[in-house]
């Protein structure tokens, strides 16, 4: 029998927060691999001949550093994408998003808001 008062735990392993990995490379990275391996194998010897195999030789090397990068950290491919993502914002809009809005008008309006908000207990 159980008391109400006892206090169960449990042993987590943040499996929830991992990125599904097989052969040391993320499952959607290696699917997304094995298919541009075959379409390389099947398109090079169609348009090239027997040079045509050796166009697999790029997703295969391509794997390879996926392969690599990931070894140490599995999210570094997530990292590197939200990297690439503020990097192209950044240069759309000139400036780091993160620090200032879009709005000219932005400073002044909320340097109103905070003096109304500290200096002015009234309201």
């Amino acid at each position: 029998m159980s008391d109400d008062s006892t206090i169960l735990e449990f042993e987590t392993h943040n499996s929830m927060s991992r990125v599904a990995m097989t052969v040391g490379v993320p499952l959607f990275v290696l699917i997304f691999h094995g298919l541009a391996i075959i379409l390389c194998f099947f398109a090079g010897i169609y348009f090239l001949g027997w040079w045509g195999l050796t166009l697999p030789i790029l997703p295969l090397l391509s794997f390879f550093a996926v392969r690599i990068i990931c070894a140490l950290d599995d999210r570094a491919l997530r990292r590197f994408k939200y990297s690439l993502r503020r990097r192209r914002l950044n240069r759309m809009y000139g400036r780091h998003l993160l620090i200032t809005p879009r709005n000219p008008d932005w400073s002044k309006k909320n340097a109103r808001r905070i003096i109304r908000k500290s200096f002015l207990p009234g309201e």
